[in-house]
């Protein structure tokens, strides 16, 4: 079939055929466009470029060094790429890194840009919540207790040290806000970062407990400030995690699907 070529580019029957702007090695190409996909509307163009070049560069050479044992190239290549890593693994850690170094301040850097983020998310839950653990303190209901059960029934039920519920506005916030609030801090914070945002979370999740143990001494004899930092390491901690990896999935989801419409 005859084909003609206009500005370096060659055209056929079908429109303008791009194989020359695709490496020869098909398989290292199949490796770097897995390398870099995920980064796409988070890490500039120009430094997914540099990656890839970089990256084949040093796959190319490794290759050509096996082909000079007499290994066949497709071999070579699969051999090459084993010993560079996953794409996924590779593609992770340069990513965790190139996020980290996004921070301008040397301390935030020490801190972990990620667990600046997480733990702003969380602590502003952790405000809220402690807030509402002070007007029970300062600010106590006057309104009288409405169960369907005698106190000695209920304790039955909710043993010392828990705390009977509160037939309140104050006091159903204190039994729904602590629920929810990991959930909503634990999805902002895998919104906002793209990599590994469980750990981010546990780590930012340590010094906050550590308060509320801290806030909780002080309020002794009342207990929900002790019952709420446990709270924290046992539930907290975990569906934070869980929160922030559904909310990077749904981020990492949807900034494919644009990048598929565009």
């Amino acid at each position: 079939m005859s084909t003609l070529v206009d500005d370096g580019y060659r055209f056929n029957a079908h429109g303008p055929d791009l194989s020359s702007l695709r490496g020869d090695n098909l398989i290292v190409e199949d490796y770097l466009e897995t390398l870099t996909a995920p980064m796409v509307g988070l890490v500039p163009y120009r430094v997914r470029f540099e990656l890839r070049a970089e990256t084949a560069a040093h796959l190319e050479r490794q290759i050509d060094r096996l082909v000079a044992e007499g290994i066949d190239r497709d071999t070579a290549s699969q051999k090459a790429i084993g010993g560079y890593g996953s794409a996924r693994a590779v593609g992770d850690a340069f990513l965790e890194e190139w996020y980290e170094n996004q921070s301008k301040s040397r301390l935030l850097r020490r801190f972990g840009h990620a667990n600046y983020v997480a733990f702003g998310r969380f602590a502003i839950a952790q405000a809220i919540v402690t807030a509402l653990l002070q007007i029970r303190v300062f600010l106590p209901s006057g309104a009288a207790y409405s169960l369907p059960l005698s106190p000695a029934e209920v304790r039955r039920l909710l043993p010392e040290p828990l705390p009977i519920p509160e037939a309140s506005v104050s006091g159903l916030l204190l039994i729904l806000v602590p629920l929810i609030a990991p959930w909503i801090a634990g999805l902002s914070t895998g919104f906002a970062v793209p990599i590994r945002p469980g750990r981010a979370v546990y780590q930012a999740m340590t010094p906050i407990a550590i308060y509320s143990f801290f806030v909780g001494a002080l309020m002794l004899p009342m207990t929900e400030g002790i019952l709420f930092a446990l709270f924290q390491v046992v539930y907290w901690i975990p569906s934070g995690a869980v929160a922030a990896h559904i909310g990077m999935s749904l981020a990492a989801r949807r900034r494919n699907r644009i990048g598929g419409v565009l």
